[in-house]
């Protein structure tokens, strides 16, 4: 017991001291713009698409020093259009997929990353953070399409003092995602594709 006392205190104590050393803690919304660029070959097909999206979501900032912090980002994404280029047998063809032809369509866009603080005045926060990039798409139709893929991503951020604890940020997301897994109709494959994406965002941030 007394063992699991001392265990408990000293998570205690360390919590609390991270605590005292935030220089900056932060809660946001914000609405995205993301634009996906994708490339994949199966069965002597390539296939090369870009996809137009908005999202809506939240973020945020935790800088345990001066320097140095956590950076969370998390999105619900609405794809709007998807425009596709098909080369196989030294032929192309061209085609344009819009919403209206799922019955649903909708994915989630998750960023956590590692903060460094750039630069800092009293009306400005600049940040960069590299991290872990996960994004998941669902689509319905006659057919139903889930996707996972993970792969590496940088945000960068721009904070701007409105009041006291009120920003507006203005930021962007840059994705690279290589490795993945799918299911086609309740059947799982790998997913092996090149898939890279900036997402442009804008937002309400507080100050915690």
């Amino acid at each position: 017991m007394k063992r699991i006392l001392v265990v408990l205190l000293l998570v205690f104590c360390i919590s609390s001291g991270f605590a005292r050393e935030k220089s900056f803690d932060s809660l946001g919304f914000h609405f995205s713009l993301p634009l996906m660029f994708e490339n994949e070959v199966e069965y002597g097909i390539e296939v090369n698409s870009t996809m137009q999206s908005f999202g809506l979501g939240l973020n945020g900032l935790t800088l345990y020093s001066e320097k140095f912090g956590v950076y969370s980002y998390f999105d619900v994404v609405f794809p709007q259009k998807i425009k596709l280029i098909l080369s196989y047998a030294g032929q192309t063809e061209y085609g344009v997929v819009d919403r209206s032809s799922y019955y649903s369509f909708w994915g989630i866009d998750a960023l956590l990353g590692f903060a460094i603080k750039v630069f800092q005045n009293e009306m400005n926060l600049f940040t960069i953070s590299p991290g872990i990039h996960y994004e998941m798409l669902s689509a319905e139709a006659q057919d139903s399409v889930l996707t996972y893929i993970f792969g590496l991503g940088l945000n960068i951020q721009d904070y701007i003092k409105k009041k006291k604890k009120v920003f507006l940020m203005l930021g962007a997301n840059i994705l690279y995602d290589f490795v993945g897994f799918g299911l086609y109709n309740g059947e799982s494959n790998s997913v092996d594709s090149n898939t890279f994406c900036v997402s442009p965002n804008v937002g309400m941030i507080f100050r915690l």
